[in-house]
């Protein structure tokens, strides 16, 4: 009976041990984490940002002339951005799209929260998707995405990146001592 008693003792200090441990990386750990995700959020930002400049006072119908180059300059943007699996610009009405994958037409994201949210309320800075399956690349992704407007604040389409899901997942996932542990962005 007293070496249960021990025994229980002992597993109670253990676990006690680790969950103090847990604690103390956990501590450390976060701010890293948070302040990794908050750079990598504000750099697809900037890309978004940078793409809306460059738009800045072309109609679809010039853009739709200019589509070559612009996807060509939109590939050269995000070449060596690991998180990032395209940037697009859609059309006003959501049913084309122009892409650092190039042009694509009926692939329409015209009936996407995102988009519905940036077209139907210009007070909206940015919306943040939910995850998703890529309609060109098969990849799960999130979207940053901002509206696009001309000189008189009339919606002209969204701006959005469609960041990869994996490059989270594989960074974070060698932090992760558990299978019962998690990390999340929120």
């Amino acid at each position: 009976h007293q070496i249960g008693l021990l025994e229980r003792i002992q597993v109670m200090r253990h676990t006690r041990r680790r969950h103090i441990e847990v604690r103390a990386d956990f501590a450390g750990g976060h701010v890293a984490l948070s302040e990794h995700a908050q750079r990598t959020l504000r750099a697809q930002e900037l890309i978004v940002d940078m793409v809306i400049d460059l738009l800045q006072g072309r109609s679809w119908e010039q853009l739709r002339a200019e589509q070559p180059q612009i996807s060509a300059r939109l590939t050269r943007l995000v070449s060596n951005e690991p998180d990032i699996n395209a940037v697009v610009i859609s059309s006003p009405d959501g049913m084309e799209a122009m892409s650092n994958n190039g042009a694509f037409r009926n692939r329409g994201i015209a009936q996407r929260e995102f988009f519905l949210r940036l077209r139907d309320d210009p007070s909206v800075q940015r919306v943040f998707s939910a995850p998703s399956i890529g309609q060109v690349t098969g990849e799960r992704n999130f979207n940053l995405a901002k509206r696009r407007a001309d000189a008189d604040g009339a919606f002209q389409g969204v701006v959005y990146v469609a960041v990869r899901t994996a490059y989270f997942e594989n960074m974070y996932s060698g932090l992760v001592r558990d299978p019962a542990d998690a990390i999340g962005l929120v």
